[in-house]
């Protein structure tokens, strides 16, 4: 099949989807009748979008830079996503706030400076209901790379487990993506939190096209006292990753789970330094 023909077929099948979604809102199943609808859209459109999460201090600011090759979304030791961001194609950079029905426009500096969280804001209160951008409808950056120009839409969201509030919006939007990509520590591998959320959040839930990125696979050998004992640190890491991760992939492990150093990636992207194989950012973008 050419890629032509997949096009057509693509269009096609979202046409029949939004009569279907039709049919089912007037059955009363609206939230069903939703979802159908966004996947028709991204089908009639050709979008891809890929929901990138994690907890606090994953990195997943930093890979989402790594993959773009440039410094575009805050990173920082402090949470500093506030809301889930699209990051979309466009051939001038800018970012786009949607509060309600009205759109404003920023530049990206603009953007980083006025909606990354505060470190006073850094907060865990579940009874705080909402916060300054409680108002906010959406977020998208747009930018002229390659990766999103192919169709793919990638979305940054808060951090998991960090703020009742922004793991709800994360939680939300997981509602409207075709894939996630859900960022882990190789220093701190799986916690119970995590194997709770993939379980009941993504599995559960029926998240098929599921991808594990082992952030800071860099910092083991840098740590480490000796050969012996970073051999032993990688060993023991690779058996709970077969041990937990791979039967969570539904027998569809290969070219799922990715070893990287998103930071050094960055930084050789930033200083035109092809030397990326060995940071594993490669392996992910090809997949």
């Amino acid at each position: 099949m050419s890629i032509s023909d997949a096009r057509l077929k693509e269009i096609n099948i979202g046409q029949k989807l939004i009569t279907y979604s039709e049919v089912v809102n007037k059955l009363g199943f609206t939230e069903l009748s939703g979802g159908i609808k966004r996947r028709a859209d991204n089908l009639v459109n050709s979008k891809y979008r890929i929901l990138v999460i994690g907890e606090f201090k994953r990195g997943k600011s930093t890979l989402l830079n790594a993959l773009l090759g440039t410094d575009i979304l805050p990173a920082k030791m402090a949470p500093c996503t506030a809301i889930p961001t699209v990051i979309t194609y466009a051939k001038e950079p800018r970012a786009i706030v949607k509060f309600n029905n009205k759109f404003v426009e920023y530049s990206l500096d603009e953007f980083k400076n006025k909606y990354q969280l505060q470190a006073s804001e850094d907060f865990s209160n579940s009874a705080l209901q909402k916060d300054r951008f409680d108002k906010i409808s959406s977020a998208t950056i747009c930018y002229p790379l390659d990766i999103l120009k192919n169709g793919v839409d990638i979305i940054d969201s808060p951090g998991l487990a960090e703020s009742p509030i922004r793991t709800a919006r994360t939680i939300k939007a997981l509602q409207q993506v075709d894939a996630v990509l859900f960022v882990l520590d190789a220093t701190q591998l799986l916690t119970t939190d995590e194997l709770s959320f993939i379980d009941n959040r993504l599995i559960k839930q029926g998240i098929r096209n599921l991808f594990f990125v082992i952030n800071k696979w860099n910092k083991v050998k840098e740590d480490g006292l000796s050969k012996q004992s970073i051999q032993k640190d990688y060993n023991d890491l690779n058996e709970r990753i077969d041990s937990y991760l791979t039967p969570r992939l539904g027998g569809l492990e290969t070219n799922r789970i990715f070893r990287v150093n998103a930071l050094g990636s960055l930084k050789n992207k930033l200083n035109n330094n092809d030397d990326l194989h060995e940071n594993g950012i490669i392996d992910l973008e090809s997949s």
